[in-house]
């Protein structure tokens, strides 16, 4: 698997560059890891998903995601695989849901972010408040941001076209070489605008409707509503 080193090492071989120049190589370096970064903004983050576990603490409520995360798709319990609903704070008024009771957390909410040294981490809170150490698996997408010199990188191979183009093209503009950027540049412009239209025609992005939401007596069209939509998950 690739890595930004040997990327890095192989883009320069390429355009024929000393590969003994330490400082030339982590300039690619941070070329790739930018490249990284434009990929995950144009396709949502969608190849950059991960999943772990943290261990709640009796009476506190408020957690925050390792640096680089952005957006939970799902907390659940691993002793039971009970699911913790999101809710927002509107949505837990109504359904009264009491913030600072303390029992097994049946909620999350978003909680805003908190700054940590150089790192900005996204924070979430549980309701009720947890009273006990118990193991939550969450899944959460992440911002790729500077990844290590022999880390590899976390896309799929298939991907990594997209990023020697953005670092040719960077190279090339540099060396004022710029009939040669703009054509690696157009060619990188069309290989992500196909990786976006891919991600969007991915079968977990399609709209799928529940039986209840369909009529089958073919009469004039209406909303039909699923009582389970309506149920309060904190009774």
């Amino acid at each position: 698997m690739a890595t930004p080193n040997s990327l890095a090492l192989e883009i320069m071989a390429e355009m024929e560059k000393a590969l003994d120049d330490a400082a030339y190589i982590s300039r690619v370096e941070k070329r790739i890891n930018d490249a990284l970064d434009e990929i995950a903004v144009a396709t949502n983050y969608n190849m950059f998903k991960t999943r772990s576990t943290f261990n709640t603490v009796n009476g506190q409520a408020v957690y925050q995601l390792p640096a680089g995360g952005r957006e939970i798709e799902q907390l659940r319990y691993t002793d039971t695989g009970e699911p913790i609903w999101l809710l927002g704070t509107q949505e837990a008024a109504r359904v009264g849901a009491k913030l600072e009771q303390s029992g097994r957390a049946r909620i999350w909410m978003e909680d805003g972010v908190l700054v940590s040294g150089s790192n900005t981490l996204y924070q979430f809170r549980l309701a009720p408040v947890p009273n006990s150490v118990l193991t939550i698996e969450r899944t959460f997408y992440y911002h790729p941001s500077e990844i290590a010199s022999a880390t590899v990188i976390p896309i799929q191979d298939q991907y990594l076209p997209l990023v020697r183009r953005f670092v040719r093209a960077s190279l090339l503009f540099l060396s004022q070489q710029y009939d040669q950027a703009d054509r690696e540049q157009r060619i990188y412009d069309r290989l992500l605008d196909e990786l976006v239209k891919q991600e969007k025609r991915k079968v977990a992005k399609s709209t799928r409707m529940r039986t209840s939401d369909v009529r089958r007596d073919g009469g004039r069209a209406q909303a039909i509503f699923d009582p389970a939509h309506f149920d309060n998950i904190l009774l």
